[in-house]
């Protein structure tokens, strides 16, 4: 939830997304990955 809370607001302020990609895109994925393989872990 908090993830996709972080990009419900960038996407209404495209000037932040554009100067935070540096810093919060990445992490971004790197979380996303890693909940990926959480999933694997623990899903069905």
């Amino acid at each position: 939830d908090g993830v996709v809370w972080h990009l419900d607001v960038g996407s209404s302020h495209p000037g932040a997304v554009a100067g935070s990609k540096g810093w919060a895109v990445r992490p971004l994925k790197r979380y996303a990955s890693w909940v990926q393989n959480v999933v694997r872990q623990f899903g069905p």
